[in-house]
Order: structure tokens, then sequence, then C-alpha cells
């Protein structure tokens, strides 16, 4: 299995949707004052729906009122409806009324998709207009792609993330940054960035949370059947920029995997809380808070390489090994030498197993009963 040079994306599962917001929020935080600490700016380019409504209210809290650098944050959206910036569906609205004016966003750092226009594509033809120049190169340099530090991104239960959705010819974009496709199932146009755009960015954030979108998230993260029929696929940053990055990861809550009884109730955020786990798990719980603890004294720095954590309190002890990513046992958590073939797998946790699969050089981790 190929090896990362320092990056990685994860999975992440959550016991529910609250834990998942606060996770969101404090990696966006971190991930603003990253971005202003290098380069004097946080640019990020905002989602719709109601996921990251919550996301955004949290962010107003009081909490994070001084926590971030909200001068230094210019606020882009990934895709809008065709609607007035007032309508009850526009993007914009939403992000304004939860966001930007309860923190008082100065107007110069807002970039919003200007989707009155009664006509789709000008709209778009203005927006990649508006990213062309906020993104220019310096003077002499040839002209690239936009790097956003973040794209925040939603999942759809059939697959679709942006307004890119399954059969649309924007998923075979390769030239225009900002196109607006006919969505036949809305009949409606919607005006989005395209996925050399998604592709470049610095860090992309998945949200997805539900049952319903469980079987979506099985397909985009095992590859089956391709963007056409599962747009979210396309979402691969690609390998140079990929090693490139400081941080990349995507977080992705609950995913369904028992299959064995319809009639049980298959909400994972429900059922398998590591906390609620059977008793043999308690042996595993203290060795895993052990481990962790003696891997977070000896081993700090390079060799952990940040926080890679799967769930709240995996191996029940509070965080346990925290996966060890980044170089330590990068190849051998599961097996090849550490504690057999399977360390979280048949013995230790009984139900419970980890596992690891790459998509094109990207590493992925799942926790699933």
């Amino acid at each position: 299995m190929a090896e990362l040079s320092g990056t990685s994306n994860e999975v992440r599962v959550f016991d529910g949707v609250s834990e998942l917001m606060r996770a969101t929020a404090e990696e966006i935080a971190l991930a603003a004052h990253q971005a202003v600490s290098d380069h004097g700016r946080f640019t990020w380019a905002l989602a719709g729906g109601s996921t990251p409504r919550t996301v955004y209210e949290l962010l107003a809290s009081d909490f994070y009122r001084a926590r971030m650098p909200w001068s230094a944050i210019h606020f882009f959206w990934g895709d809008e409806r065709h609607v007035p910036p007032d309508h009850a569906d526009s993007n914009y609205r939403m992000a304004r009324e939860t966001l930007l004016d309860p923190m008082a966003i100065p107007a110069e750092n807002v970039h919003r998709i200007l989707a009155e226009n009664q006509d789709a594509a000008a709209a778009a033809t203005q927006y990649e207009a508006e990213l062309r120049r906020f993104f220019s190169p310096p003077a002499g340099a040839p002209e690239a792609l936009p790097r956003f530090d973040l794209v925040l991104l939603g999942l759809g239960p059939e697959g679709h993330t942006l307004s890119l959705f399954p059969g649309s010819p924007a998923l075979h974009e390769s030239e225009r940054w900002v196109v607006a496709p006919w969505v036949e199932k809305l009949q409606t146009f919607r005006i989005t960035l395209t996925p050399p755009v998604l592709n470049r960015a610095a860090a992309v954030l998945f949200l997805a949370a539900g049952e319903e979108k469980a079987d979506a998230l099985h397909a985009v993260l095992e590859e089956v059947g391709d963007a056409d029929l599962y747009p979210a696929r396309i979402v691969r940053p690609d390998e140079g920029d990929l090693l490139r990055a400081r941080r990349r990861w995507r977080r992705i809550p609950q995913r369904s995997t028992d299959n064995r009884s319809p009639g049980k109730n298959q909400n994972v955020a429900s059922r398998t809380s590591l906390s609620s786990l059977p008793t043999e798990s308690s042996l595993s719980g203290l060795l895993g808070g052990l481990l962790g603890r003696l891997f977070r004294r000896l081993l700090r720095g390079h060799l952990l390489r940040g926080r890679r954590l799967l769930g709240s309190g995996l191996l029940g002890g509070g965080h346990g090994l925290g996966l060890l990513g980044g170089g330590l046992l990068r190849r051998s958590l599961l097996g090849g030498g550490l504690l057999g073939r399977r360390f979280l797998g048949g013995g230790l946790l009984g139900r419970g197993f980890l596992r690891r699969f790459a998509h094109r050089g990207v590493t992925h981790f799942e926790v699933s009963f």
C-alpha cells in the first residue's frame, strides 16, 4: 500500500450530529489560523444545506467569536441556486443570516455568486471572472487554477455534491472554473464550481450525516460505479497538491454497515457508541488508554503528526492509539507484526474492527461494527 508523505485523508465516525458539528467547527478554526499564519488570509468556499447551517451557527457563537481571524477570512460559495440573494432557497442568504451578519463580516470579504442574473450562464461567467480577479497570480507568473484554503462539501443521498448531479455534463468540464448546469430532476439551473477547482483546493471537508446517505457514502469511499453515477467520487485532489498540502482531510460521520437484520435500527450513531460496547471491551479500553498516554508522551511531535482520532473514545479509554499516523506503524497497525493479524478485531474489541484502504494514494481509515 502506497505511503504518504506528511498528509492523509481520514474518515471519522461520530456518535451523533452534535459531535460532528463541534469537530467540524474546530477543524475550520484551526485551518483558518494556519492559513492566516502561512499567507495572511483564509479563503473558504461555503456549502449550502441544513448540516452546514448548524456549523455556521456554532462558529458565530460566543465561543468562536474571539477565536477566529474574521477580518482575514474571505468567503466564497461552492454553488448557488438560481434565485435572488434574498430568496429562501439562497445559499448566500443562509450563510448571511447565520454567520456573515452576526460576525459583521465586511462586504469586501464576501464574494457571492450573483445568481439574481436571469441568465444562469452569465452568472457563472461573472463568478469565474471574480475568482480570476481575486486569485490572479503575481505579475509575470502563469495563470493557475484558484487554490482555496478550504472547500466545505455536503453529500446528497444519490451521491451529488455542490450542484454536480449524476449524469451532469459539468462532471467532465476541464476548462471552465464555474458553470451553470441544468438539473433535470429539479427543473432548474444551478451555478457551481467545477471538478478542476475542487481538486486544486488545499483542503476539502465532506460532511455527511444520516442513514439515507449510507449507500452513497459506501459507493464514494469504495469506488462503486463511476463519477457519472456518484458525482462526489470526482473530488480527488491530485497527488501533487496532496503531497504539498499541510492538511487534507475528509470527515465523514455515520456509516451503516450492519445489514444482517433489516428489522434492526441501523443508525450507526445510536447503535455503536463505543462507550456502550459490552464488558469484554473494558480490557481493551484500559490498554488503549495506557498506550495512548504512553505514545503521546514518548512520541509527541513528528511521529504522531497530529490527532487521528476515530470517534469519541476509540478503544474506550479516551482516544487510545490515535491511529499512529504520519510514519509510525503506518503499514502495520492492523497486521504484519503488531499483536498478530488484527489488533482491533476478533478479540480485544469483539465485534469491532478497523480497516484501512486507499484511493489513488489517499489513505482512509474507517471504524465499523
